[in-house]
């Protein structure tokens, strides 16, 4: 017995019957288009809610390569090396306005991670692209959110800070950017910075009237950006159907209230109509007796 009424307790899922009624079905019935507008509302205010943005920074030198779009800029050409898992790369020769992609290696000595060679007071040496993050809506301008955005490089030494933006919201171009912001050094070139530069005897040879060296060194550190949609199906359905089971509940006390009532207004009923059906049969008997 005391196994048995410990079962009872203890099973939540145990249901005692009860019989159908106007008020349980009326209450049903309401509960319904309830939950539907509470999903609705839900839904509507997650959806507003602003994107999760998570933000790293991680040593440089632990994560090469790192994707360059560089586009040469002086009118006379450029002498290009820049570091490679080996070292420098071998002197590469770029016509104005040609634009490839690198893929560059973290130098953390006094070595560049790119050296460009112009002739001497060279205007502009280069653009370097950045993928920056837009919305203007001006295809095929913007697109998918992100908008290619040169960033001229002039004579100097540069020291450069790299932000890898991985937007998990988007597809296609907008998932993965690339961005470069450039911080002003000097302008005086070390030669002991390019000693072993193999441009370095090109260049010389290439513009007898001078050359202008640009020494661009990346920061010890970058930044990894992930964006995520903070809407979560999980969340929205667990939420509405929590919802949905305090609507139950509530209906269920509001229909044991209703119905208490209704049986306490029965019983009474009940009661003062025996009461009065026994004060009826008293009267009779008294009746019966006067008359015998």
């Amino acid at each position: 017995k005391k196994v048995n009424l410990l079962v009872e307790t203890c099973d939540n899922y145990a249901v005692q019957e009860r019989q159908p009624n106007f008020l349980g079905a009326l209450m049903s019935i309401t509960i319904l288009p309830a939950t539907l507008v509470y999903a609705v509302m839900l839904w509507n205010q997650l959806k507003e809610n602003p994107y999760v943005e998570g933000n790293n920074m991680l040593w440089s030198m632990s994560y090469s390569p790192y994707p360059v779009d560089l586009e040469c800029a002086s009118e006379t050409g450029c002498l290009l090396s820049y570091m490679t898992a080996s070292g420098h790369s071998e002197c590469k020769s770029l016509d104005k306005g040609q634009r490839e992609k690198y893929q560059m290696y973290y130098s953390g000595g006094r070595t560049p991670m790119i050296s460009i060679y112009t002739a001497k007071n060279s205007s502009e040496v280069a653009n370097i692209y950045s993928e920056a993050n837009s919305w203007d809506k001006q295809p095929p301008t913007n697109k998918n959110g992100v908008f290619v955005m040169p960033a001229p490089v002039y004579a100097s030494s540069l020291l450069v800070n790299y932000v890898k933006t991985k937007n998990n919201t988007l597809s296609g171009l907008g998932r993965l950017r690339h961005e470069w912001f450039f911080t002003h050094i000097n302008s005086s070139p070390d030669p002991e910075e390019f000693a072993a530069d193999p441009c370095v005897t090109s260049a010389t040879d290439a513009h007898p009237a001078g050359v202008d060296h640009t020494k661009i060194r990346m920061a010890p550190s970058f930044n990894e950006i992930e964006v995520n949609d903070s809407f979560s199906f999980l969340d929205y359905i667990g939420t509405t159907s929590g919802m949905y089971g305090l609507f139950i509940s509530a209906g269920a006390i509001i229909l044991s209230v209703m119905e208490l009532e209704l049986w306490t207004r029965a019983f009474a009923q009940k009661t003062i109509a025996d009461f009065q059906n026994g004060n009826r049969v008293h009267d009779d008997d008294d009746a019966v007796k006067e008359i015998a």
